[in-house]
């Protein structure tokens, strides 16, 4: 057995020892790896983790959060239903949850108008929900909340989460490419001379 795996089994071990509950039968434990796009794609840590995760008992779960597709290893988890994916579709929040969050304790007061506008720019991304109804009032149309304050701190955020922490590749080629609203793979292929512009 690896080290992960010699790990893995006192570390849940202890998790689930007695004394961690109140009623004496086990706690019920979440493990977070954030940021998990930073391990690289060609390390052994990977293998590591699918062995200790392929012996997981119950009453812990593990979550890896990550802005990229899970590495080739976890394929035998997702085979084996071991795993389970939660999306960008998953998260985005509808137009009712939106309704729901901002009425329920953000913007009391807006209209129906105005709260379609906040989900339609923010796209259903909670965090620039919550950055846009941080600008001003929150009477009106909604348009009050657009303003150049208000994007480019949404901007900032988006560079400060996503961008900075892309690789230099990626960063250069998402800003050769944010200048028109839609573009073809040809098209972003010839503009910014990078063969992975499909992917």
């Amino acid at each position: 057995m690896t080290g992960l795996g010699f790990f893995s089994e006192e570390l849940y071990g202890g998790l689930l020892h007695p004394a961690l509950s109140a009623d004496g039968g086990g706690g019920k434990f979440c493990i977070i790896f954030d940021n998990y796009q930073e391990v690289a794609v060609t390390a052994l840590f990977h293998d590591m983790l699918v062995q200790g995760l392929e012996i997981l008992p119950t009453g812990i779960n593990i979550v890896v959060i990550s802005r990229h597709e899970p590495p080739p290893p976890f394929a035998r988890l997702r085979a084996n239903n071991r795993m389970s994916r939660i999306g960008w579709e998953e998260i985005r929040f509808t137009l009712e949850e939106t309704t729901a969050v901002i009425s329920g304790s953000l913007g009391r007061g807006m209209s129906r108008e105005a709260i379609r506008e906040v989900h339609e720019r923010a796209d259903g991304w909670i965090a620039a929900i919550v950055l846009i109804l941080g600008q001003g009032s929150f009477s009106g149309t909604g348009g009050e909340f657009f303003s150049g304050a208000a994007l480019e701190e949404i901007f900032d955020y988006f560079a400060a989460e996503i961008l900075n922490e892309s690789p230099h590749e990626l960063r250069e080629f998402l800003l050769q490419t944010a200048f028109l609203p839609t573009i073809s793979v040809a098209l972003a292929k010839k503009l910014t001379g990078s063969d992975e512009a499909a992917r």
